[in-house]
């Protein structure tokens, strides 16, 4: 075990690493906290064991289990009408798609997931004097409610759009369920004999991540075309249940733990961040898009908030082309993506004149279910990911914008690698997990403050967010084909300037650009849009 100087040592490094932008009284009291910490180690380590959380057994189906803090602070989104996910799948088939049929699907995939059958309690207690809000997840008291749970749109199919952007305003019902599917009218095209069909899927967060919301729809896809050949179901998989599992925090608990001296120095950085944030002007997180271009509330504070989705795709041809540049420029299709959103980013800054140095701060989407111990299933339904932060530095010579064609344009698809990598490899991913879980620190406490904050329009420093499913299939058959994939998360009231929601599904990158009335103007969003895309296909673009 390390010393008690090893404390003060390390808090001294961090210290001499920040010391210009801590200022003087930061850095005086970090010295002071850091003390104390050192005397009440003992203590520290106490209130660690006390507040570490207690496994959940359930290996078998249950009646719910206690949500922990990570699921807890997802929940807590949803009060401020986050945590909504919305998944769209769009078919051409030759057959009519009966809506019993896809009720059928639908009661097969609610006995396949437990977690399709709970509802969250909320129910406020008082523990040592202190009001808390006990959340669980519980069954809800009517288990046939998935027959009755498909809605049936007049819309037609290729109006899809209004339907997928009003299902993200949706909260879900405190009895449940904590999901929605929305079936839309098919139009028949007598020239080709095809029927397009559209599917809007919508989630909890908790109940479905992104690569959840992928699994459902193969999943149902899978069950329409066994129904459609009249044959029994042909996965051999597919009579496999899937109980609701462990919480989030119990399954990746190999991953939480905290040294001694590291639980100490951290307490000191916390308290002297909250010491910071209390001298700083607000907003709180101070966004260099916001701060160069005016959020749109500010100019009409009667606008309605809403998450809205620019669906883009690349052919299998262009999918392909940019797959061998990535392999020719030994980069992945990862680093590509991030370079291209990035110097979107810069572009659009430079063009309204930002004073801010070109270092484009985003996050990016950490799928954790091979970490997660017991194992979770590739196909099982729940929230097995974090996000994670990153900085990415510009030149400031650079010349913008750049595209696939540019020299320039794969040193920095490497370096984004590189410092995705490095994130990745330092578990920076599990950096606010680590906070909740060893040390009942929130870092989304003051989610309500920024919300409100009109100037700040909800956003916090990320400048976009990254969402990559990679590459996926859905099983074709001779009846149905998939014309394209999107998803997107409720982000309005907090979140990025921009999200970006990308799957590359049976050979077509389909990509979903999210942009937020309240934050920016459908036009600079599109313009944002097309920078990404250009870049990507290496289109010339006078900017």
């Amino acid at each position: 075990m390390l010393m008690e100087e090893g404390y003060a040592w390390s808090a001294a490094v961090w210290i001499n690493d920040h010391i210009l932008e801590l200022g003087l009284t930061a850095f005086y009291s970090l010295c002071i906290l850091t003390i104390f910490a050192v005397i009440n180690k003992r203590f520290l380590l106490k209130k660690r064991q006390e507040d570490k959380e207690k496994p959940t057994e359930l290996p078998q189906e249950s009646n719910g289990r206690k949500l922990c803090r990570i699921e807890s602070s997802v929940d807590h989104l949803h009060k401020y009408g986050g945590s909504i996910g919305a998944y769209v799948l769009l078919l051409n088939s030759k057959v009519y798609l009966n809506p019993n049929m896809v009720k059928n699907a639908l009661v097969y995939l609610t006995n396949r997931h437990e977690i399709l059958r709970i509802k969250i309690s909320r129910k406020k207690t008082k523990i040592q004097g202190n009001k808390k809000i006990i959340k669980e997840f519980k069954a809800m008291e009517n288990s046939d409610f998935a027959e009755f749970l498909l809605k049936l749109k007049a819309t037609t199919s290729d109006q899809w759009l209004s339907v997928f952007e009003r299902e993200l305003m949706k909260q879900f019902p405190e009895e449940g369920p904590l999901w929605r599917f929305v079936m839309l009218k098919e139009q028949f095209h007598p020239k080709e004999g095809v029927y397009s069909n559209a599917f809007v899927f919508s989630a909890h967060h908790l109940v479905c991540d992104f690569e959840s919301g992928f699994n459902f729809f193969s999943d149902f896809l899978d069950y329409l075309n066994s129904s459609i050949q009249d044959s029994s179901l042909s996965k051999p998989d597919f009579d496999v249940k899937f109980p609701l599992q462990l919480s989030f925090s119990h399954l990746l608990g190999n991953c939480m733990s905290m040294s001694q001296p590291l639980i100490a120095v951290t307490a000191a950085k916390v308290f002297v961040m909250k010491m910071i944030e209390k001298i700083r002007p607000k907003p709180t997180y101070k966004n260099p898009f916001t701060s160069t271009f005016h959020p749109t509330i500010t100019k009409n504070p009667t606008i309605q908030k809403k998450t809205c989705l620019i669906p883009r795709s690349l052919t299998k041809e262009e999918t392909l082309n940019l797959i061998k540049l990535c392999k020719a420029n030994k980069c992945t299709v990862y680093g590509a993506v991030s370079a291209a959103t990035t110097i979107a980013m810069a572009t659009i800054l430079r063009k309204g004149k930002s004073t801010a140095p070109l270092i484009i701060t985003s996050s990016f989407q950490v799928d954790l279910r091979k970490d997660c111990n017991p194992k979770v299933e590739p196909q099982e339904l729940g929230h097995y990911s974090m996000n994670c932060s990153v900085n990415v530095p510009l030149a400031k010579d650079i010349t913008l914008p750049l595209g696939v064609n540019d020299a320039s344009f794969w040193l920095l698809a490497q370096e984004c690698d590189r410092i995705f990598h490095t994130a990745i490899t330092n578990n920076d991913h599990l950096n606010s997990m680590k906070l909740m879980t060893n040390l009942n620190i929130n870092p989304l406490r003051n989610l309500g403050e920024l919300a409100k904050d009109q100037e700040a329009a909800g956003r916090q420093a990320s400048l976009f967010h990254l969402s990559n499913l990679g590459k996926k299939s859905i099983v074709n058959s001779d009846a149905i084909n998939l014309e394209g994939f999107y998803f997107a998360l409720a982000e309005h009231n907090i979140g990025p300037v921009f999200s970006n929601n990308i799957a590359s599904v049976n050979g077509v990158l389909y990509w979903g650009f999210t942009y937020f009335t309240n934050v920016t103007t459908e036009s600079q969003a599109v313009e944002y849009a097309d920078l990404v895309m250009n870049c990507i296909k290496g289109n010339s673009v006078k900017h």
